[in-house]
């Protein structure tokens, strides 16, 4: 349904996982029906979840694909967890990553989203409700 309107599938996030208790499998499922209809996954991990999740998707053929680094706590209590941690934990999943891009999100503001631009084990942010109002998504932007 969504061919044609968009290029990019966010799958995975937590909230889908809390409120309608999708599973790994779930997940999975969704990928091979956004890479087959010609769409982009943009798959949600946390801190938890990121080995097991992007263990199972090393065994599909996915050329193109954006791993979304959000973790809870960041998105639930919008603390977002410190540039340092980021970029440690990224580091330690390092294998699991793969070829493919990771973004971060998780309570980006435009007061600190250089932080997490400039970390080099990042290729971008993923911006959630500071891009709800234009004018903080404009700042936000700016920063950038």
């Amino acid at each position: 349904m969504l061919r044609g309107l968009v290029d990019y599938v966010i799958i995975g996030h937590s909230e889908r996982k809390r409120y309608f208790h999708e599973t790994d499998q779930d997940i999975i499922n969704k990928v091979n029906e956004t890479v087959d209809a010609g769409l982009i996954p943009i798959v949600c991990v946390d801190g938890s979840s990121l080995s097991s999740r992007l263990a199972s998707l090393q065994d599909i053929d996915i050329d193109r694909m954006i791993i979304a680094y959000t973790p809870v706590d960041a998105l639930t209590f919008k603390i977002p967890e410190s540039p340092e941690k980021v970029k440690e934990t990224l580091e330690e999943k390092k294998y699991h990553l793969g070829k493919w891009p990771v973004i971060y999100g998780g309570a980006l503001l435009a007061s600190n989203v250089r932080d997490y631009s400039s970390l080099p084990v990042l290729s971008g942010v993923f911006v959630a409700s500071a891009s709800l109002d234009p004018r903080d998504f404009a700042e936000v932007c700016q920063q950038v």
